[in-house]
Parts: C-alpha cells; structure tokens; sequence
C-alpha cells in the first residue's frame, strides 16, 4: 500500500504563504459546479504570460479551446456552458509546458 500526500503549502524558510503562492501556479474547481448556463473558474499564474484553455469530451474530444494572456497573480475565466450537454466534461489550463486537469458537471 502506498500513501500519497499532496502538500498545500510548501515551507521556505524566508518567504511567507503569501510569497510561496506567488510562486506557484494552480487551478481551481469551477463554480458552480453543477455548473448550468456559465461556469467561473479561478487560476492564479506567478508571472503574466499566456495560458491554453480546454473543455474536453470524457471521449477526449476538444470541445472549446482558447489561449488568453493572464495577469500575474489570481484570474477567473468565464464560460458560458451553452454548447455543452448534460454531463460530466474534463478542462484543463496549460501554462509554460504544464497541464492542471480538473473534472466539471453540467446540468441544466
């Protein structure tokens, strides 16, 4: 049996919480969730520079793509969910060469 344990603040002796969230980068769960006719969803990026959003199909199909430039620290991008079914649908930001892949419900 393995335990896997995430750490959601990493100590650096010198630098605060508030300076060690500069540092990193993160996306957060769509809200609402179930999510109806738009979805917000917060992400923060350590320096200004262009991120890659998608809404993916469980199939893994591109459903909704679009590049953005975002501001140092906290975001939110918002979509309005209308060309999206029932169901349940996988979005992901891509930032430097790294993908955050969270899972979101629409319901409507």
């Amino acid at each position: 049996d393995t335990l896997v344990v995430k750490a959601c603040v990493i100590y650096n002796p010198g630098l605060g919480i508030v300076e060690s969230q500069k540092t990193n980068w993160y996306l957060g769960q769509n809200q609402p969730n179930p999510a109806t006719l738009t979805t917000s969803i917060p992400f923060s990026v350590p320096t200004s520079d262009e991120i890659l959003f998608k809404i993916i199909s469980v199939n893994g199909q591109i459903l909704y793509q679009e590049t953005r430039k975002a501001k140092t620290g906290d975001n939110e991008l918002e979509i309005n969910t209308d060309f999206l079914a029932n169901g349940i649908y996988y979005y992901s930001m891509e930032y430097k060469g790294n993908i955050i892949v969270k899972k979101m419900t629409i319901q409507k």
